[in-house]
């Protein structure tokens, strides 16, 4: 078996030969990021995010490839459309201007997270290093409804905030929706960017030391907002979309790039939604459609696989009528 295998690769390698490889998206592989994470005591956050990423991205049905940071230079970015940044949280200076002047030129970035909040030497920036790309601001971190009193994360499967359609077009497929995730979130200041979705409070804090609780699992989507959670900015010839969640820690998105380049917002196929607000419910399938190519806008649509259940993570949806769940 092993000789009949060891020809057929022979043969097909010979029909490769001069043939170079078709580029697409990359995913930026942060060893920096990976050893402040091994440093605080975090270890698991880093694989999650990565796998997540690079899984999202080979759904999507585009050549992906996982672009180590030592590679991250201007020759090397122009092989690609898009470049995502799954809770790359450092970025050096020098990282920070390449991917800048590479966006400016017409390269589509995701980010997510604290991305670039930490410098080269691990210390603390005020803002994102990539500000100006993004066209948001960083405000502060939302913390009460993922920790505890105590200041440790909620156990189990919990959903800590929600992410709804902010009336734009690239979110119109979940305009009667919420989508909720587990994790801290960031408050953000728009500068240049557009407002694609925010973030909906849950019902309550909870707080079970002094009987503080909703039923059995998370409090519901309340009536308070908490401002812009997914941000759309265009920079130069290009353009960025970052989202202050751990969009891929939550392994929430099975595939970020439509197939079909098209220009038109309102078209694009959406597969069946699971509605339910189980664990590991998720947005679906063809989820997120969030990076762009040319002009063409963004496109999420909603229906994930379960993928959130392999991590123990809750990515829950809710139906709206008004602000009210049903």
């Amino acid at each position: 078996m092993a000789k009949e295998n060891w020809e057929d690769v022979r043969n097909v390698d010979s029909l490769l030969e001069g043939i170079q490889p078709v580029l697409s998206a990359a995913m930026l592989y942060s060893n920096s990021t990976r050893q402040f994470l091994d440093a605080n005591h975090h270890p698991r956050d880093f694989r999650p995010s990565t796998v997540g990423a690079l899984e999202a991205l080979t759904y999507s049905g585009r050549p992906v490839e996982s672009l180590a940071e030592y590679r991250l230079a201007q020759d090397e970015l122009e092989k690609f459309e898009t470049l995502v940044l799954p809770e790359v949280e450092v970025l050096s200076d020098h990282q920070a201007d390449v991917i800048r002047e590479w966006v400016k030129h017409g390269g589509t970035l995701v980010a997510s997270y604290r991305c670039g909040l930490l410098d080269e030497k691990r210390q603390a920036r005020s803002n994102f290093s990539l500000a100006d790309v993004f066209g948001v601001d960083f405000d502060s971190e939302e913390r009460r409804y993922a920790y505890d009193a105590n200041g440790k994360l909620r156990p189990g499967d919990f959903t800590s905030t929600y992410l709804e359609s902010a009336g734009h077009p690239l979110a119109k497929t979940l305009a009667v929706s919420t989508v909720g995730l587990p994790g801290s979130f960031l408050k953000l200041k728009r500068t240049t960017a557009e407002e694609v979705m925010r973030y909906r409070l849950p019902f309550m804090v909870q707080d079970l030391a002094h009987n503080r609780w909703f039923n059995w699992g998370p409090p519901p989507p309340g009536t308070e907002t908490a401002g812009t959670a997914v941000a759309h900015n265009r920079y130069g010839k290009g353009q960025s979309v970052y989202l202050g969640v751990p969009i891929f820690l939550g392994h929430a998105v099975a595939a970020l790039l439509d197939p079909k380049v098209g220009s038109r917002v309102d078209k694009g196929a959406c597969e069946p939604a699971d509605r339910g607000t189980k664990a590991g419910a998720a947005f679906g399938v063809r989820s997120w459609h969030l990076l762009l190519y040319s002009e063409s806008p963004l496109h999420p649509c909603t229906g994930v696989e379960r993928a959130g259940a392999r991590h123990g993570r809750r990515i829950s949806r809710h139906r709206q009528s008004g602000n009210q769940c049903r």
